[in-house]
């Protein structure tokens, strides 16, 4: 019998489409998960204030810095970069393994016996 598929936790493409949503709803992640902006106080009418507000001022770059990394994740995605690593890394550990298998180890037995 062969082995099931390994579960992913969190599946790139699940990620992807989260993202997706989040960006079609306009939605604030950091203010979303953040308690410290639970303190930001709900503005209803133009403000001159608003745009000097250190709490909006720290969701925003939070934001930006999100958007940012989001971007350099399926900017990598899109590449096939990370498939051809995981390829190359797969054929690294498989190398290595028989190595280990070629190795005596001591009395006999199995030079595994540490991994």
């Amino acid at each position: 019998m062969s082995k099931p598929p390994p579960q992913i936790p969190l599946p790139l493409s699940s990620l992807l489409h989260d993202l997706a949503v989040i960006r079609a709803h306009d939605l604030d992640l950091y203010a979303i998960l953040s308690e410290t902006t639970a303190n930001i106080p709900t503005v209803t009418s133009v403000d001159s204030d608003i745009n000097t507000s250190p709490a909006l001022e720290t969701s925003l770059e939070n934001s930006r810095e999100f958007v940012s990394h989001a971007r350099a994740a399926l900017k990598i995605k899109s590449s096939g970069e990370l498939e051809k690593l995981g390829s190359r890394i797969e054929r690294i550990r498989a190398t290595m393994e028989d190595v280990l298998e070629s190795i005596p180890g001591e009395d006999g037995e199995d030079s595994r016996k540490g991994i």
